[in-house]
């Protein structure tokens, strides 16, 4: 499973609007959603490798939770499901004043592992 596959499945179990990096523009086709949402970033990977061969790639990964108000009960939905996935994360909380939001960002780490075939 992929790191993007990953992130469907973790994600779509919260039940709150999702997007890779960004969601698109505002135009007059599009509005991006209203708080809270989420998007999520894949910033790094620090893979395990030997002989000329990546074995597991393994990739930093922050989901950027956006909510108008401070919300402990939508912070604890996202917990439940990181805890639910075995995930072992940390947070961060900001106020961001030009967008009147609060960004809570919980960073984890994801493997990504290819079976080894014998032979």
């Amino acid at each position: 499973m992929t790191v993007g596959e990953r992130m469907d499945e973790i994600l779509g179990k919260v039940g709150l609007p999702y997007a890779f990096n960004a969601f698109p523009t505002q135009s007059k086709v599009y509005k991006p959603p209203d708080p809270p949402f989420i998007t999520y970033l894949i910033y790094e990977s620090s893979n395990f490798f030997a002989d000329n061969t990546v074995y597991s790639k393994i990739h930093s990964v922050g989901i950027e939770l956006y909510t108008d108000s401070y919300s402990p009960s939508i912070e604890a939905k996202v917990e439940k499901v990181l805890m639910e996935q075995e995930i072992a994360w940390e947070q961060e909380r900001e106020w961001i004043d030009d967008e009147k939001m609060y960004q809570i960002v919980y960073s984890f780490q994801i493997t990504e592992r290819e079976d080894l075939e014998d032979g």
